[in-house]
């Protein structure tokens, strides 16, 4: 069988037909339909080229020449699942869908097809990319805390750290502020009691991640030691002739203390030195 589409036989679009396991002998006719119509066009289309962003346009838009924009969506979601089986399987490099997609807070079929066939789809797609995710200048610290705590075997709501890093993202001089202050004024535009003790205690948890590994200031925005030393090393020169190592950086005591296996599999615990005896 041919391995690359689009295929003139089209073999590979019947064999994902026939792989849908429809009930009915005719059940499969719709899809197949939808499918062939769309490949005959990205072969007349643009039979030199990769399909592409363009392609999908120009199909979507002429689906909309002759239907509504709810046949149109229909149509994009049965071939973009159609294109990824043909990924999958190795038949096709790239699902363009796919691609329009994946920088998306929502990844959805119907608004990228919404957006395509607009007067202008380029700013329609960018406004569907939302702000980057962790990308406030604490970011960094939220998304180490969220994946210590997944890699603790902790079931983790990453959503409520989220939601703070976009709210800091979008608040002018947020680095300039004091975390203090910050979360304060996160938690005051809460709607509910509830949703005010929840940021809060987001701003707890933050708060604990900066002070675990090396000593912040009061404001929570500089290291005490700068960034030329660490906390330990700091240690290490006050107790002249002490072996000093850092340990449980990444388990928590209590952990340790408690229930120190994962399944059948006991917590490792992390230690850092310069002084292999100790």
């Amino acid at each position: 069988m041919n391995k690359t589409w689009p295929d003139r036989e089209l073999a590979l679009l019947q064999r994902y037909v026939a792989d849908l396991d429809l009930t009915g002998v005719h059940a499969g006719k719709p899809y197949e339909s939808v499918l062939r119509r769309f490949q005959r066009f990205a072969m007349d289309c643009a039979p030199k080229r990769p399909l592409d962003k363009g392609t999908l346009q120009a199909w979507l838009r002429q689906c909309m020449s002759e239907s509504t924009l709810g046949m149109a969506v229909r149509r994009a979601q049965l071939v973009t699942r159609f294109l990824d089986w043909l990924v999958a399987n190795s038949y096709l490099p790239r699902n363009p869908f796919h691609d329009l997609r994946e920088p998306c807070r929502r990844q959805s079929t119907a608004a990228i097809v919404r957006a395509l066939v607009s007067p202008d789809p380029d700013s329609e797609l960018k406004s569907l990319h939302g702000l980057p995710g962790f990308g406030s200048h604490l970011g960094p610290i939220m998304r180490e805390h969220v994946e210590r705590m997944k890699t603790l075997g902790f079931r983790y709501d990453e959503a409520r750290f989220r939601k703070f890093d976009e709210f800091l993202q979008q608040r002018t001089g947020a680095r300039n502020e004091s975390l203090t202050s910050l979360v304060e004024e996160y938690a005051k535009l809460a709607s509910t009691p509830a949703s005010y003790m929840e940021r809060v205690k987001v701003g707890r948890l933050i708060a604990r991640s900066l002070q675990r590994t090396n000593p912040m200031t009061p404001d929570y925005m500089q290291l005490v030691v700068g960034h030329s030393t660490s906390g330990a090393e700091e240690i290490a020169k006050m107790a002249s002739g002490a072996k000093v190592i850092k340990a449980f950086n990444h388990v928590y005591a209590q952990i340790i203390h408690s229930s120190p296996e994962f399944g059948n599999r006991k917590a490792n615990v992390f230690i850092a030195g310069d002084d292999a005896e100790a």
